[in-house]
């Protein structure tokens, strides 16, 4: 019998062991980031639907869009989630938007617009994504370009996958 629902997670990565530890420090501290404990997010798919990488996500330590594998029980003091379900033509859709993006560069410059009040929109690279960027637009959140700290606080209470038509 085929679920009617597949759970999800939205991960949220407290920064303790990343080797770009300047730009987590950075995103954690300044406050039109949304100062705050998060570094990094990444979406997390059910293992059963998308093989042995489950974890989707932007990384400057991996070079930029891509899947992978991410032992979220290894370090479970590292993480923070939020779950939520979504039907198979839900996940269907948002897992295609995400092979999609794959290969897509990281968008350092475009993480400077967090720091540089005003001028994200001017210095937004439309072919390079940054982590919590690439989440929210692949879950059709809008307004997509907040910070860790922002989305996080935003849905920690609750998230439904509603997508915009």
């Amino acid at each position: 019998m085929t679920p009617t629902t597949h759970p999800m997670r939205i991960a949220f990565h407290n920064g303790r062991g990343e080797r770009l530890w300047w730009v987590s420090l950075s995103i954690k501290l300044w406050p039109f980031a949304g100062i705050g404990r998060f570094s990094h997010v990444e979406l997390v798919f059910p293992a059963d639907v998308v093989g042995e990488k489950n974890s989707f996500s932007s990384s400057g330590e991996d070079g930029g869009v891509r899947w992978k594998n991410i032992d979220y029980k290894k370090h479970p003091d590292r993480w923070a989630f939020i779950d939520f379900s979504v039907t198979p033509d839900q996940l269907n859709h948002i897992k295609s938007l995400c092979d999609v993006e794959v290969g897509k560069k990281y968008d350092f410059l475009g993480i400077l617009g967090f720091f540089l009040l005003g001028t994200q929109e001017l210095i937004q690279n439309k072919k390079k994504w940054w982590c919590s960027e690439i989440v929210e637009w692949v879950l059709d959140i809008r307004p997509f370009r907040n910070s860790p700290n922002i989305f996080y606080r935003r849905f920690r209470n609750g998230f439904t996958y509603w997508p915009i038509k």
